[in-house]
């Protein structure tokens, strides 16, 4: 009997346990992309390799985006704020498609500045 009761626990934290778990949704734990989100902001380059994060570009009526962001010409002291540079970045972030660090959406501004046209 003592041993039909252990079983039956150890099933029942199993289901709980895989009841919490988040399968199937967005990758990364939310607390680690909310910290992510909040850290990254200053003077950002884009790049193909060598990456800080992996950024995803989505729209606002996305289902899930972690920051908005405006990009700046100056005042980039604040989350959510870019200033796009080419070289003595903060932070160097890759675009990607699928396996983001966080999801963005530009609020305001252009990523690629005009000149780089």
């Amino acid at each position: 009997m003592k041993k039909f009761l252990f079983v039956l626990f150890i099933l029942a934290s199993v289901v709980l346990f895989a009841g919490d778990c988040q399968f199937g949704k967005i990758p990364g734990n939310p607390s680690s992309r909310s910290k992510i989100a909040k850290g990254l902001y200053g003077r950002i380059m884009i790049v193909d390799k060598d990456e800080d994060y992996r950024v995803r570009l989505v729209t606002p009526s996305s289902d899930y985006w972690d920051l908005r962001v405006d990009i700046v010409n100056g005042w980039e002291n604040r989350p959510g704020r870019w200033k796009i540079v080419e070289r003595n970045e903060d932070y160097a972030v890759k675009i990607v498609e699928e396996g983001e660090d966080i999801r963005v959406w530009i609020g305001s501004g252009q990523l690629v500045p005009s000149e780089w046209d």
